[in-house]
């Protein structure tokens, strides 16, 4: 290899180095405040008169029934920021129902995926929903990246890019 292809490499390298460095500072130093797992679940749960209830997923009931009887649409505000919340210990999963159609699609089966299988993680999960609604995927990494930009003004674009960043790395490459 000749030396300028090398010192391009090597550039390209530091530089992604250096960017990755920038996005974890970045989503260490902005934490968000989100409600606890626990406490979105008992208080949707509770609002849907579900909470005490237990409805477990069994492995043999097929994803379709899961989707009809255990999927239920709410408004975003129950569910805290999120597009969608699987309280896979009582067998319901909520999902927002403000999203494009086939966002709606995907996060509805992301979350009943996790019913039926609640010991797979995110990533899993993500790829086993993206391979049968795979434009409901795109979708949803848009709409939510979208709906992200209204936080740049309370907390400044470096937040917005830690945020973009951790959430990447738990949705698509099994990191938290």
């Amino acid at each position: 290899m000749s030396k300028k292809i090398i010192k391009i490499l090597l550039f390209l390298l530091i530089s992604l180095f250096l960017i990755i460095s920038l996005l974890e500072f970045f989503s260490k130093r902005c934490k968000t405040q989100n409600q606890s797992y626990a406490s979105v679940c008992t208080e949707v749960l509770k609002k849907h008169d579900l909470y005490g209830s237990y409805n477990g997923v069994k492995d043999d009931v097929p994803i379709n029934d899961v989707l009809s009887n255990h999927v239920f649409y709410v408004d975003r505000n129950e569910i805290g920021s999120t597009n969608g919340i699987a309280c896979w210990f009582h067998g319901y999963a909520f999902v927002a129902n403000d999203m494009p159609k086939a966002a709606t699609s995907y996060v509805a089966l992301h979350e009943a995926l996790h019913l039926k299988y609640f010991t797979y993680s995110e990533t899993k999960v993500n790829y086993m929903a993206g391979k049968e609604v795979p434009f409901g995927l795109l979708q949803t990494v848009f709409d939510s990246l979208a709906r992200g930009t209204s936080s740049i003004e309370k907390k400044g674009i470096p937040c917005y890019l830690g945020g973009v960043w951790r959430n990447f790395k738990l949705y698509f490459l099994n990191m938290e």
